[in-house]
């Protein structure tokens, strides 16, 4: 068999693999429109976090940027099948039921309802451009990555509550996680310097703090196949890192009057 026949008949054999999830390039409103590109546009308080030689490009001595993305993850989950029917007396009152569809409905701690803005805050002093130190930039801001860490697939079930009186299915997403919200902040400083008319390159220090608390149901006992929600177990973590430190290098560069290319590494 050649080679060709043999890469066709290995690929036949293999299945389907069907992935989804969430990500958003960028911090803050441009680049996050911009997406993988702002790493050359960037060229305000943004590049802060984005590519640090974009900070040599402000036009002004002093620059401040207030900015923010605001996110909203839709989501929901519909399994196939019904609630099984459990070995324990008395049964479950709602065994054969089809199970529920479940919607996120997050309530993040510092969001707008459901909305998370997810900010951009920067003062950029171009010192070539005050007239203080030829090339140089240096900057200071905080900002926060692009995400959406926040979620609730419990569908209203409490599982202290309603485990007592055992009326209402648990919801069919409870083996994955049930709750989750996160925080995070970087405080960061910057410094870019523009080596000629078509190279700067930068560097940013960041010193961040990240907060995570998640929750989630296990199968409390070996052979539960049944998933009887008398032997599930809740668990809850609540974790928390005030010092993670992180930096970043980049660089822009100009062959032309209308072309960049930017690199970054984080």
């Amino acid at each position: 068999m050649t080679v060709g026949g043999s890469l066709l008949a290995t690929s036949s054999l293999l299945g389907t693999a069907i992935a989804g999830g969430l990500f958003l390039p960028g911090s803050g409103a441009i680049s996050t429109s911009r997406a993988g590109a702002a790493v050359s546009s960037a060229d305000d308080g943004e590049a802060l976090s984005i590519n640090p030689a974009g900070l040599a490009k402000t036009e002004r001595g002093w620059t401040i940027t207030v900015s923010a993305a605001i996110i909203r993850y839709y989501m929901e989950f519909s399994r196939r099948g019904t609630y099984d029917t459990v070995l324990e007396a008395p049964p479950d009152p709602y065994s054969g039921q089809a199970y529920p569809t479940i919607e996120n409905d997050p309530k993040p701690p510092s969001g707008i309802g459901s909305f998370q803005p997810i900010p951009v805050i920067a003062i950029v002093a171009n010192l070539d451009k005050l007239g203080w130190v030829p090339g140089l930039t240096v900057a200071a801001g905080v900002y926060a990555p692009n995400g959406y860490p926040f979620r609730d697939m419990r569908g209203g079930y409490d599982f202290v509550r309603d485990t007592q009186t055992n009326t209402q299915g648990p919801p069919p997403t409870r083996y994955d996680v049930m709750t989750a919200e996160s925080q995070a902040l970087f405080p960061s400083l910057g410094i870019a310097y523009r080596v000629g008319a078509n190279l700067d390159l930068g560097v940013r220090l960041t010193a961040g703090r990240v907060a995570s608390k998640s929750t989630v149901i296990v199968q409390g006992t070996p052979g539960n196949v049944n998933e009887s929600v008398r032997h599930d177990t809740q668990f809850t973590a609540d974790v928390k890192d005030g010092f993670v430190p992180t930096f970043g290098v980049g660089a822009t560069f100009r062959p032309t009057p209308f072309l960049e290319f930017g690199a970054v590494f984080n």
